[in-house]
């Protein structure tokens, strides 16, 4: 069974028989999403479980385990879970001439005997049949633009995040186009922010893409319109020698002469054109 996106894939989990599970295969260029597929399984679907767990990482004889174990069963097991993180090596073994027909037939899993794994790229057709009607497949591909907010708005509702539209388009711009990466990056700022409104665009740069060291027009705009949040947030990425007062200091008396001779111009009643002749600006 081919299914569309992530939140295809965990629908489709939610209802198994899991004393007859599915082989779950995520492929493509989308670690992450294999990643909370793990998670999932492991936290949700198995949670009263007693479970045996084998993680298979792509070394050499990895294959060779899988082979071995999950088609024996022994006396009493517990719930068995096969995590492969790379699957490139297993598809090598097991399609290889040397393995008898019994050693191919994936879809004859042991009672209570979950697989997943993911694979790096496409997997051919001779890889699915592997595992006949018992597969559940996820191809991960990179998201385009369209696609891309449909993903960000769809992750955020299903954590009951608000966004400002300035913070969606910042993550649509900044973020990788992948499912995975709109998973992680929501709910990194779900786990950071705290007010009860709309994360702002702002929160999204602080929270998910810090710049090292201060913003130095953000650090004089806060000092002058009184945001002491913005401020504290800024002054604590202090990043020395990069950093120092004096510029500091330099840019506040900067932005005072500036207020002073603006608020000269406006007290001479000069014109637009005037005043902006008097900060060296042309209209």
């Amino acid at each position: 069974m081919q299914v569309k996106d992530s939140h295809e894939l965990l629908a489709k989990l939610k209802g198994i028989d899991i004393s007859q599970p599915p082989v779950v295969l995520v492929s493509g260029s989308d670690p992450s999403i294999f990643d909370h597929t793990e998670d999932f399984i492991r936290s949700q679907l198995l949670k009263h479980e007693a479970v045996e767990l084998t993680l298979l990482t792509g070394e050499q004889n990895d294959a060779a385990v899988l082979v071995a174990e999950a088609f024996n069963l022994p006396l009493f097991s517990p719930y068995r879970l096969f995590i492969v993180k790379n699957a490139e090596p297993i598809f090598r073994y097991i399609l290889s001439n040397e393995r008898s027909p019994e050693q191919q037939n994936f879809s004859n899993l042991p009672e209570r005997t979950m697989l997943a794994l993911y694979f790096e790229g496409e997997p051919t057709k001779a890889m699915l049949k592997l595992f006949g009607d018992r597969l559940i497949h996820l191809q991960t591909k990179n998201l385009y633009a369209d696609n891309m907010e449909e993903a960000i708005r769809r992750a955020a509702m299903h954590l009951r995040l608000e966004l400002t539209e300035e913070a969606l388009l910042e993550i649509r711009e900044r973020v990788p186009p992948r499912e995975g990466a709109v998973q992680d990056a929501l709910k990194r700022l779900k786990e950071m922010h705290t007010k009860n409104h709309a994360v702002t665009l702002e929160e999204v740069r602080d929270i998910l893409f810090p710049k090292a060291g201060w913003d130095m027009f953000r650090l004089v705009d806060a000092c002058f319109t009184g945001d002491i949040y913005t401020f504290s947030r800024e002054m604590m990425k202090f990043s020395p020698p990069e950093d120092n007062f004096l510029a500091l200091l330099k840019q506040l008396l900067n932005r005072t002469d500036e207020l002073r001779r603006y608020r000269i111009c406006r007290a001479l009643n000069l014109s637009p054109e005037e005043t902006l002749a008097t900060f060296g600006l042309k209209n």
